[in-house]
């Protein structure tokens, strides 16, 4: 314990007391838990021994890294972390009308990647929440506090304790007390990705009763069989339940939400376990199309792909779990973009001949990639879709991605900071090759990292004026 300074309190639980210390060996913070009653609870202490097993065999990008456990002289058990200082809780609270579209996005991306990882080695968070996601100041998501997860059975829904999940993000399953698996993750997930979007709760209950009440009035009645244990257990008796006059749909709360943002909400949020969608699915859904133009170049393309390796190598489920592999994804979308671009220009000269303009040409060409001859067995949804993108987008990506490791810029700089506008107030638009900033969204004049976005964007479109061009891509800046 010599070696730990204390710094502050970070927070406080049922079983534990998470610490900010510095480590004195490395000179890096870190987060230190303490399990109150371990050395004297064997319940306490199978808690804690689950925890660390469970985060041990979770390495991964989005999940926060456990650099070791230990016990003290007293018999006490520790865990320290990686020291993350965000939670996407102070973030919200920052942004009280939602983050930007494009924020919201990546992290709910990046939570169902973490989600399809944990369910693809049969573990199950069971208390996704903001303050258990963390966000380092690259935007990179981390899930932390494995207090509540457990493996799972081979059947993956079973009877499992119901005292899981805060109450804003628990599922209708787990209200009702009927078996519940993995899907419990993905409904909290929509959940917290609404949350971003609007800067509002989804379903803010009160208690137990108010919670399914807030439920049906957005989502309708219960399944049949839920319904069944509602109305048979007496401790749920007052529930009220909503005429279909007074439900109001995710639509008509929420007008000013895209096609395909209200799509993944719904994925996310069926009433029926059995029938909503896994993590895996609902990422390969149309709303996150375009991700991988910002992911492509950064250092969490980097952290994914090292990840990946490890897991190979290892010969783990993390490689099935890490769909697809980012570079490759990328390395196929180049591909594809090289062969609509020559496409394109033999459409341009064909119409020259025919009177057309190059413009009109261009117009005519099908932009899709087909992702499915690159895509591992395991992508389905990468097979059955294709992905939409722009090639102005696709060539700049192409020259980040060819720069060192070291000079990669993080997600955030190529996204912008958190904030901005939420999904209810005009959206951003994309800019086009003549505007700049042909990576990012249009900034707002309030963003804090206006100016490193702007340095970073005049970089990109140079690198990517040299890749058109067959030129050395210049680097990205490193302050």
């Amino acid at each position: 314990m010599e070696r730990f300074e204390f710094m502050c309190n970070l927070g406080e639980g049922a079983y534990g007391t998470v610490w900010k210390c510095l480590d004195k060996d490395t000179n890096q913070m870190v987060a230190m838990k303490r399990f109150k009653e371990a050395h004297l609870d064997e319940e306490v202490m199978h808690l804690a021994l689950r925890e660390i097993r469970l985060l041990k065999a979770c390495a991964h990008p989005n999940v926060v890294a456990l650099n070791e456990a230990f016990k003290s002289k007293s018999g006490r058990v520790y865990m320290v972390m990686e020291h993350v200082d965000h939670t996407l809780t102070e973030e919200l609270r920052k942004q009280p009308r939602g983050f930007r579209p494009l924020h919201a996005k990546l992290v709910a991306w990046q939570l169902l990647h973490a989600a399809a990882f944990l369910h693809a080695n049969k573990v199950i968070h069971r208390d996704l929440k903001p303050a258990n996601i963390l966000l380092t100041p690259e935007l990179t998501v981390k899930l932390c506090d494995f207090g509540f997860a457990r493996t799972l059975t081979p059947e993956d829904i079973a009877d499992y304790t119901q005292y899981v999940v805060t109450r804003w993000y628990r599922p209708p399953e787990i209200l009702v007390g009927a078996p519940y698996g993995s899907s419990v993750d993905v409904w909290a997930i929509g959940c917290l990705l609404c949350e971003m979007c609007t800067g509002r709760p989804l379903f803010p209950g009160s208690d137990t009763l108010d919670q399914l009440h807030l439920t049906m009035r957005t989502l309708g009645q219960l399944p049949h069989d839920q319904m069944a244990r509602l109305r048979a257990d007496s401790h749920l008796a007052g529930v009220v339940v909503p005429t279909q006059a007074q439900i109001r749909p995710l639509e008509t709360r929420y007008p000013l939400l895209p096609p395909d943002v209200l799509e993944v909400l719904h994925a996310c949020l069926c009433l029926e376990p059995a029938r909503r969608l896994s993590a895996l699915e609902v990422a390969s859904l149309p709303y996150f199309d375009d991700v991988y133009d910002y992911v492509a170049g950064t250092s969490l393309q980097a952290e994914c792909d090292e990840a990946y390796e490890a897991a190979v190598n290892n010969n783990t489920v993390l490689a099935q779990a890490l769909y697809p592999r980012t570079s490759e994804v990328i390395h196929a979308r180049s591909a594809a973009a090289a062969m609509r671009r020559e496409a394109a220009t033999a459409a341009a000269a064909s119409s020259a001949g025919h009177g057309h303009t190059a413009g009109s040409a261009l117009r005519s060409v099908h932009f899709r990639d087909d992702v499915a001859a690159e895509a591992p067995p395991h992508c389905s949804g990468e097979r059955e879709r294709g992905r939409r993108f722009s090639t102005v987008t696709m060539r700049c990506a192409d020259a980040v991605a060819s720069l060192p490791d070291g000079k990669r810029p993080a997600l955030r700089d190529v996204a912008g900071g958190i904030g901005g506008r939420s999904m209810g107030a005009p959206q951003h638009r994309r800019m086009t090759v003549n505007e700049g900033n042909i990576l990012g969204e249009a900034q707002p004049e309030e963003s804090g990292l206006q100016s490193a976005g702007t340095a970073l964007s005049k970089a990109q479109a140079a690198a990517a004026a040299a890749a058109a061009t067959g030129a050395h891509p210049p680097q990205a800046p490193t302050n």
